[in-house]
């Protein structure tokens, strides 16, 4: 694919839906991952990729296609970028979207990450009731194996003495 291929270009406007952020959908075929998948030549591509290549040039070689909007099934030019391991994982840190608290010296408060249900406090009550796993899920509506975890200190784990939750243990690094 090279740039300004219309054919491509062409395929990709009439296999999209706009969303209200502005994201181009693709409605095509997708990966397990919920990227796009298009196949052509009877290869398949990530449709991310080939929108950038049709609509903004070759990708660098040993280089990503990225999204500025994080979702997968976006391949709106004005959303993607080029751009390394290190970039996508910097990109995912910087917006609080990694599966840890933790990635290599940088750590983040789970409060502050939009899905989390407990607060600090939760966990403090979790730690000293004795109260049935089960009965503890049902009251603070979060699976029975949430609740394991914070019993046994394999999440919600403070970082630092410094950390406002250091009376919590000191979680491992």
């Amino acid at each position: 694919m090279v740039r300004g291929n219309n054919r491509v270009g062409r395929l990709i406007q009439a296999t999209i839906k706009v969303d209200r952020r502005g994201c181009w959908i693709w409605q095509g075929g997708k990966f397990g991952s919920g990227y796009g998948c298009l196949v052509m030549g009877g290869k398949q591509y990530g449709a991310h990729r080939a929108s950038y290549e049709a609509f903004v040039g070759p990708i660098p070689a040993g280089m990503l296609v990225c999204h500025t909007c994080d979702v997968p099934a976006c391949v709106n030019p004005s959303h993607l970028f080029a751009g390394t391991y290190r970039d996508n994982a910097q990109d995912m840190i910087r917006k609080g979207r990694q599966r840890r608290g933790r990635i290599g010296p940088l750590w983040v408060d789970p409060t502050s990450c939009s899905f989390v249900k407990l607060t600090w406090n939760d966990v403090h009550e979790i730690r000293a009731s004795s109260e049935s796993h089960r009965a503890l899920a049902a009251r603070f509506q979060v699976h029975i194996k949430t609740i394991r975890r914070v019993r046994a200190g394999r999440t919600w784990k403070p970082r630092n003495a410094n950390s406002p939750h250091s009376d919590l243990g000191e979680g491992r690094a």
